[in-house]
């Protein structure tokens, strides 16, 4: 199949004036667009699949709150973070949960609509890069080991 470079389809011309009169509009459909598409992906998935499933049943609040800590700045302070904790630790579970490497996980998440919404991406959005998801994961281990040395040594 070959992807044509310009959809068939143009937005009305409406929309496209309002964007080009409001940038931030953009990021509201892009949001709008990506929830319609992820609510038919998780209905033809149906509550039985392992990543609904998995993403419907936990309260991820938790691990956020232990992952608060972690930003990479690429060196340059002030600079915002490009993936929120919650993306990055929800592809390390989906890392863990599927045994893929790092490069695996990167793509599906690129690739897979299901596996982007269970990380939590608009369809517009950039997604990690295996690196990233390296990174964080080794600081993830190391952050837990040291809260659990420190309980440890208190006790």
């Amino acid at each position: 199949m070959i992807i044509p470079e310009q959809p068939k389809e143009r937005l009305p011309q409406w929309i496209q004036e309002y964007i080009a009169d409001a940038p931030e509009a953009e990021e509201g459909l892009w949001a709008w667009v990506s929830e319609l598409h992820y609510a038919q992906v998780v209905a033809r998935a149906g509550g039985a699949d392992e990543l609904v499933a998995i993403k419907q049943r936990f309260d991820w609040t938790a691990m956020e709150q232990v992952c608060t800590g972690y930003r990479r700045y690429d060196g340059k302070q002030g600079v915002e973070a490009t993936h929120t904790v919650r993306q990055l630790y929800l592809g390390v579970v989906l890392k863990a949960y599927y045994d893929w490497s790092y490069d695996t996980t990167a793509r599906r998440v690129r690739c897979d609509s299901l596996a982007r919404w269970f990380v939590g991406y608009r369809l517009d959005e950039a997604t990690f890069s295996a690196v990233t998801l390296w990174r964080f994961e080794a600081w993830l281990k190391e952050k837990v080991y040291l809260s659990i040395r420190k309980r440890v040594i208190r006790s």
